[in-house]
């Protein structure tokens, strides 16, 4: 059985429904499911999903659930707590992360980061998100194979 981890801007995202079937589909199928999500809101993952895949224990959120009016102040004091890593100062590079970079975005990321993960397979929906993952697995925190999958206005 692979191991795959589904790396998403948000989840839950109710109006992502066919991110939601896919990632359900193949739990149903047995596999070895993961999320990585950049930002979302644990209490908003239905009480069936919960029940039926103990969703809450298979994703791992990269950024606090805030309000927007603190974010910024937040993120910077994230950041100079762990300055003292090289791959968070390699993260402010915008040289080598372009719009990743900005803002402290990817720092951020970075810095909350527990562990390098393994996967198979890594599912990145939408254009913007897979460059944030391609981001990271060239700092080394995402390790597989990306398969990033576009839509609409991103193709």
């Amino acid at each position: 059985m692979s191991s795959i981890v589904f790396f998403l801007d948000r989840y839950p995202n109710l109006s992502e429904t066919f991110v939601s079937d896919q990632i359900t589909g193949l739990l149903t199928r047995g596999e070895n499911i993961r999320i990585v999500a950049i930002c979302g809101d644990p209490g908003e993952i239905s009480a069936e999903l919960e029940q039926q895949f103990q969703m809450s224990g298979r994703v791992l959120y990269l950024t606090k659930h805030r309000h927007p009016r603190w974010n910024a102040i937040f993120r910077a004091l994230t950041i100079v707590r762990h300055l003292g890593r090289h791959d968070v100062r390699q993260a402010l590079r915008s040289d080598l992360f372009g719009p990743c970079s900005k803002k402290g975005f990817l720092a951020e990321i970075v810095s909350n980061w527990p562990t390098p993960i393994r996967a198979d397979v890594i599912i990145s929906h939408f254009g913007t998100t897979s460059v944030t993952a391609l981001a990271l697995q060239k700092l080394g925190l995402l390790q597989g194979r990306l398969l990033p999958i576009f839509h609409g206005y991103d193709v």
